[in-house]
């Protein structure tokens, strides 16, 4: 099983970046700069939800396809995925890699979206963003205030690709990282799997479809 549920403030913040990239008339050619990313998608988010909260609560699937089908050029959920599988990657065949990244990705914008209906509008405070030497990676820092004043860091990194367009591939939330989250549950369903073979050779490989089988079951769940 998924343990998203651990981290409530992870997935939601996630959520509100998910769907500020949903409402953000963004063309293929056009990207806000660097430092202006997140201010731009959170900011317009807690805008949208104002005026469509009521409409997405009395039907909360209308989220799924509108999420699914504009958040992809904004997160880059294959090196998500790799990086969450760790060693085990280079051992997926490429149809079991093609699988783990679809139902990863499915899982991710399921969980922001359904977290985004049940948690208040936050305050957000937006730092300094440090982008590397080489231009090529960029850390875009956070905070979020919660109702009780409580101070939530909030870390986004992005890389850049060869054509300018920053990704995000990671989200800390105090201290806590997506990727490393992921991976410790994945490893342990990996080898849950594992011991479910009879041949040694055979145990990466059925521990990788216990994993496809486990992601694809906790989809299916969520939109009954």
């Amino acid at each position: 099983m998924i343990h998203s549920y651990r981290y409530p403030v992870l997935f939601t913040l996630l959520s509100i970046l998910l769907l500020s990239l949903c409402w953000r008339p963004a063309s293929a050619n056009e990207q806000p700069a660097p430092q202006d990313i997140i201010p731009q998608t959170v900011d317009l988010t807690l805008a949208e939800l104002a005026k469509r909260r009521a409409a997405i609560q009395a039907d909360p699937s209308l989220l799924y396809p509108l999420v699914q089908h504009t958040v992809v050029p904004w997160f880059d959920f294959a090196r998500i995925t790799r990086s969450a599988m760790g060693p085990f990657w280079r051992k997926a065949s490429t149809t079991q890699r093609t699988a783990l990244t679809a139902a990863f990705q499915t899982l991710l914008v399921r969980t922001y979206a359904q977290a985004l209906l049940n948690y208040p509008n936050p305050k957000m405070r937006y730092l300094p963003v440090r982008i590397a030497k080489n231009g090529k990676k960029m850390l875009a820092p956070t905070q979020v205030v919660t109702q009780n004043n409580q101070t939530i860091p909030i870390n986004y990194r992005l890389h850049r690709q060869a054509n300018g367009r920053w990704l995000i591939y990671d989200v800390i939330v105090n201290g806590i990282s997506l990727i490393t989250n992921y991976r410790s549950t994945f490893k342990s369903l990996i080898r849950q799997g594992a011991s479910q073979a009879t041949e040694r050779t055979a145990r990466i490989p059925t521990g990788i479809e216990h994993l496809i089988r486990n992601l694809q079951a906790k989809n299916a769940a969520r939109t009954q």
